[in-house]
C-alpha cells in the first residue's frame, strides 16, 4: 500500500476516500469544514483526527448545536494537550453533527 503523503491527489473526494481507508474518522464530504486544506492538514498531522479504531460511542438524545459542540471539542483536546481541532467558529465552519458527537464522545 503506497503512504497517503506519497498519493498524487486529484480532487477532495479522492482524499476523503483514501483517508476513510487509513482509518481516520472524518467529517461529512459536504459539510463546510471538508476541504482540500483541512484534510490535507489532517494527513500531515498539523490537526487532530478521530481513528476509527479508537472510536467511542454515546447516545446523544438532545444534542447541543455544533457550536457548542466544536467548543467542547476544542476545550478537550486542550486539556490532553493534543494538536488544535481545526474548526473556525468565528466562520461557523463546522464539521457535521453526528462527527462532533463522536468525537466530543471518545476525547470526555
Amino acid at each position: 500500500m503506497v503512504p497517503l503523503n506519497e498519493v498524487k491527489i486529484s480532487s477532495v473526494a479522492m482524499l476523503h476516500e483514501l483517508m476513510s481507508r487509513a482509518d481516520y474518522l472524518l467529517p461529512a464530504l459536504k459539510c463546510r469544514w471538508t476541504n482540500l486544506q483541512k484534510l490535507l492538514e489532517v494527513r500531515d498531522g498539523k490537526i487532530w483526527a478521530l481513528k476509527q479504531s479508537v472510536v467511542v460511542y454515546r447516545i446523544c438524545t438532545r444534542p447541543p448545536c455544533c457550536r457548542v459542540l466544536s467548543e467542547k471539542l476544542d476545550d478537550y483536546l486542550g486539556k490532553q494537550q493534543l494538536p488544535p481541532s481545526g474548526i473556525n467558529i468565528a466562520k461557523e465552519k463546522f464539521p457535521d453533527r453526528p462527527w462532533l458527537i463522536l468525537a466530543v464522545a471518545t476525547l470526555s
